[in-house]
């Protein structure tokens, strides 16, 4: 008990926490307790720090109304603007009207993010949610634009990977370089690989959530767990000659990490995930 409030405690003063540390810390916290146990406890604690913008970004984390969760994160974007709260509350956001196919209310959000937050950590995050909101919209050319522009400034993992993947499909090349030779894949990688070409191969482990014969089940899951702020793709292949539809996360160039990043799914979600090979 007094664990988890000592927890809680130092989340509430965590103001100098990088946004993407805040939900890291949250998912680890509701592993290892329920949500009637933080809530609980969190109004234990919250009296104690009445003008932190942090006990509403943990009761919107835990929410489980979709809608109510939207709303307690605007409220925290109109109270505390410049807070790193407010960064990660406005990709949540922009993630709600996203799986609510307000696509372009999302991208709005995302645009209005990188405006104003242009330093920080989750700047690349959003610039691979604005290239997928043009996706979603049918601008092609929006959206390799946008991957395009992402490539160049060199950003972090995994979304250098992703944005790779993503673009190597609007450019029919197969992201899947054992689907085709090395030599078609060099001839058509400097369209839209800037830099090292190392990069692409380097990432070979990715973790498999699910295997689906029906694309539109794949498209709901990939829709699901991207509410949650994860990155996922689809790739599509052809097993005894039927087509299946796999839904992956991340992209490593380490097992270990994609296996930790398994388990976690695993224990969070219930889902029988496992570590594949690119």
């Amino acid at each position: 008990m007094w664990k988890l409030i000592f927890q809680i405690a130092l989340f509430f003063c965590a103001s100098a926490l990088l946004g993407q540390d805040l939900e890291g810390r949250l998912v680890n916290w509701l592993a290892d307790n329920s949500r009637e146990q933080v809530l609980e406890r969190l109004a234990e604690v919250e009296n104690q720090y009445p003008d932190s913008p942090a006990p509403i970004f943990l009761s919107a984390f835990v929410e489980t109304d979709a809608r109510r969760a939207n709303e307690l994160y605007q409220q925290i974007v109109e109270k505390y603007p410049n807070s790193v709260y407010a960064e990660s509350a406005m990709i949540k956001i922009g993630q709600f009207f996203f799986m609510t196919d307000s696509y372009q209310l999302a991208h709005q959000w995302f645009n209005d993010f990188l405006r104003r937050f242009p330093k920080s950590e989750l700047v690349s995050k959003v610039q691979y949610l604005c290239a997928i909101c043009s996706l979603a919209e049918k601008d092609r050319s929006k959206a390799e634009k946008e991957f395009k522009a992402l490539l160049k400034q060199r950003p972090a993992e995994p979304y250098f990977a992703l944005a790779q993947q993503e673009l190597a499909a609007l450019s029919g090349i197969p992201t899947d370089i054992t689907s085709a030779t090395k030599s078609d894949f060099e001839q058509n990688q400097s369209d839209y690989l800037p830099g090292d070409r190392s990069v692409a191969t380097s990432e070979q482990y990715a973790v498999q959530v699910g295997a689906f014969s029906n694309q539109s089940n794949a498209i709901r899951l990939k829709e699901a767990l991207f509410k949650e702020g994860y990155s996922v793709v689809i790739e599509s292949k052809f097993i005894e000659g039927k087509k299946i539809y796999l839904v992956q996360i991340g992209s490593f160039a380490n097992r270990n990490d994609a296996r930790q990043l398994a388990e976690q799914i695993n224990q969070r979600y219930a889902i029988n995930c496992h570590v594949v090979n690119k």
